[in-house]
């Protein structure tokens, strides 16, 4: 098996002028509720202001991201961002939704979730991941789920017997360090959209069919508003910024316009509206208070081995240990906390925590 990356840059779409935006107010200064707005006494509306001071959703939770993209009326918002990621290589005219839930045919093996499953307008099969929080072998689980969602393809009988296999696409839209901890390839640092297929060890021509797992990784992508210069940039500002903007940006384009008016807060259902910031303020204080406890006993017990060895080298290698023996134990506390205290779902929880489904499953199994 071979590795290749296929990373291509994207051409041919020009950014809206930095000072365009600026008059737009695309500035990411705190946003208030107008005031014709606060004078309807939208309650959902006033909250938001009195909560965040946001008006945009933040579509890097996976959950307000399948609230998005995951509608039918989303279909020319969907095409729009494959077609940037994939730069050229291939192009979609539609891209309709599918199932999400995948079981295998064995009892025992294991069912595949997807945040979005779409199938293109030539039979193409396409699974899209939002993942925001570090997950374990998630390198594993998208190759899984790339996989799973091609041996569902071929039809039994005469039917199947040409294995008309379609191309299969697996693309996570990451917001943590995928290669934490491992050492990444130097031709891969400063690239935020990468590529794999199947390709021949020795001379790298491509295997005649297409498998592909596409990366979008946000922690490599650092570019400023006036500094875009492809669709997939302009995309990938958004996703990272579109929570902190008090007025649409790139006015003159319908696509992101109807990707405004999707996220607006006080344009969704109150009971809609209101479970999302409800959901999304719980993760993040989950999360946050997650993160400062085992950093806390992580480092008091690295403290306490680094005296021992009583070196400077032995204190920070104790640290280290320490925050990372905390980490495993805050970790299983954090996921019980989710299971008793939320309504969320062994995936949501999973998600969140970075650990496996099973490791989930099994914890809420013996609660």
């Amino acid at each position: 098996m071979s590795y290749l990356s296929l990373h291509e840059d994207c051409v041919g779409f020009r950014s809206t002028p930095f000072s365009m935006l600026r008059e737009n107010g695309g500035a990411t200064r705190p946003y208030s509720v107008p005031a014709d707005m606060r004078l309807k006494g939208s309650p959902l509306a006033m909250d938001v202001v009195a909560e965040y001071g946001r008006r945009y959703l933040d579509i890097r939770y996976d959950f307000n991201f399948k609230h998005v993209f995951g509608k039918d009326e989303s279909q020319l918002l969907r095409t729009d961002l494959l077609n940037s990621l994939f730069a050229g290589r291939k192009r979609f005219t539609s891209v309709r939704l599918g199932p999400t839930e995948h079981q295998g045919l064995q009892e025992r093996s294991r069912t595949a979730r997807y945040d979005l499953q779409c199938t293109g307008d030539q039979g193409e099969q396409i699974l899209i991941e939002m993942q925001r929080e570090h997950q374990d072998n998630f390198f594993k689980r998208l190759g899984f789920y790339g996989l799973r969602l091609g041996s569902e393809q071929i039809p039994a009988g005469k039917e199947g017997d040409n294995f008309p296999l379609p191309d299969i696409y697996a693309i996570a839209i990451l917001d943590f360090d995928i290669w934490q901890g491992m050492e990444l390839p130097v031709e891969l640092q400063d690239e935020y959209i990468n590529c794999y297929g199947l390709r021949h060890i020795k001379t790298c021509h491509g295997y005649p069919i297409n498998l592909e797992l596409v990366l979008v990784e946000l922690r490599k992508f650092h570019k400023g508003i006036d500094e875009l210069d492809s669709r997939a940039d302009q995309w990938l500002y958004l996703f990272k910024n579109l929570h902190h903007l008090n007025a649409p940006i790139f006015t003159d384009d319908p696509i992101f316009q109807k990707l405004f008016q999707l996220t607006e807060y006080n344009k969704l259902k109150t009971e809609e509206g209101q479970m999302i910031i409800d959901r999304e303020r719980d993760m993040r204080n989950i999360q946050r208070s997650w993160e400062r406890q085992g950093m806390e006993k992580g480092i008091e017990k690295g403290i306490q081995k680094g005296m021992k060895k009583g070196l400077a080298k032995g204190r920070l290698e104790g640290i280290r240990e320490g925050q990372q023996k905390g980490s495993k134990q805050e970790k299983l506390l954090f996921v019980r906390k989710l299971i008793q205290r939320t309504n969320f779902n062994d995936r949501e929880v999973a998600s969140l925590a970075g650990v496996d489904e099973e490791y989930v499953r099994g914890l809420r199994a013996d609660l």
